[in-house]
């Protein structure tokens, strides 16, 4: 079972398992968000996840 504690709005990560879950709805899905906005905004959260838990790039 994967116990995803949340470090951001879009980002879960289970630090035992080194798996991440992404909370975002498909690209293609309006919600009254620009496209563009909104990708930045799930790149930019995926980035700093990144910096942030460098580990997880050791086991891919």
């Amino acid at each position: 079972m994967l116990h995803k504690p949340k470090i951001n709005e879009w980002i879960y990560y289970d630090d035992k398992t080194k798996k991440v879950a992404i909370n975002a709805w498909h690209l293609s899905y309006n919600r009254g968000v620009k496209q563009k906005d909104f990708f930045e905004g799930l790149v930019s959260a995926y980035h700093k996840f990144i910096i942030e838990h460098q580990d997880f790039c050791k086991h891919r």
